[in-house]
């Protein structure tokens, strides 16, 4: 089946985002390494609200998630 790519990256260079976003096909969602912890979370957050409507209206989603650990 056809699913719907996020791709969530946490506490990353801008650089990184920026090449993330020209090379996936898919929407890239990011909160950079000069955020504070709780914009990390907020992002994140948001980005699974995002996912369950979208399940909610039948679509199958793939969510990457990168960097949480650092």
């Amino acid at each position: 089946p056809e699913c719907f790519l996020i791709v969530l990256l946490i506490d990353e260079r801008p650089e990184e985002v920026t090449d993330m976003q020209r090379s996936v096909k898919g929407e890239v969602v990011s909160s950079t390494f000069d955020e504070p912890a709780s914009r990390h979370v907020a992002v994140a957050e948001m980005v699974i609200e995002k996912a369950k409507r979208l399940v909610e209206h039948g679509r199958d989603v793939v969510i990457l998630l990168d960097s949480i650990t650092r």
